[in-house]
């Protein structure tokens, strides 16, 4: 296995022939290996390893195999880096940080029904994930994506999952908003939806998030 030092990271833009593929019916790729940013032991930017081989696991039912084209950094990816949650993601090292991702539908799971090969789509992965999406290709379920407008960026689309999350738990949990006392309008005018049903049930009051 082949591992590049830090050092080398200014240099290793995502170049999408390093992963290997082979085709299967009905328009969907099968990917076998990509290159990926790995935590092998917990410490500063350092530690991290960007491993050219790392095997792909086939796709659930319910999951999707998400070609990145973006991807940011929050805080706790470095948090996790530095041995946040030790006790829990200590045995599990090594560790693929990210939370968002921004990118073009690989592949499908049998059981997925909302998204198609081909089609740009940006989310977030749970914060207890331990295959992230600092990868050429990452797998996310269903219900952790959603459609990309065209009028956004991948960087940009990249930017906004986790952080709105954060954002709505700390509405809901901190805040302790109820139903009946504000609405959330996340249909700005970039088109941005973030798919939360739970907002829908939300009444009169309005205010937007810019």
């Amino acid at each position: 296995m082949q591992i590049l030092k830090p050092q080398s990271f200014k240099n290793a833009a995502i170049n999408f022939d390093h992963c290997q593929l082979f085709k299967v019916p009905f328009n969907r790729f099968s990917v076998t290996s990509c290159r990926a940013v790995l935590v092998p032991r917990f410490g500063g930017p350092e530690v991290l390893e960007l491993r050219s081989d790392l095997e792909v696991p086939q796709l659930k039912p319910k999951e999707v195999l998400v070609r990145a084209r973006a991807v940011s950094i929050n805080p706790l990816d470095t948090r996790m880096r530095s041995g946040y949650g030790r006790s829990i993601f200590e045995p599990l090292l090594p560790l693929i940080l990210g939370r968002d991702i921004s990118g073009e539908v690989a592949a499908v799971g049998t059981s997925v029904q909302s998204m198609n090969v081909g089609q740009e789509v940006f989310g977030a992965l749970h914060p207890t994930a331990v295959r992230g999406t600092y990868s050429d290709y990452a797998i996310l379920s269903e219900d952790e994506l959603t459609a990309k407008p065209a009028s956004v960026t991948h960087v940009e689309a990249s930017a906004i999952p986790f952080a709105a999350l954060t954002a709505w738990r700390a509405l809901r949990s901190t805040a302790r908003i109820t139903e009946g006392y504000v609405y959330i309008d996340l249909e700005h005018e970039n088109e941005l939806q973030f798919n939360l049903s739970s907002v829908n049930s939300f009444q009169e009051s309005i205010f937007d998030i810019i």
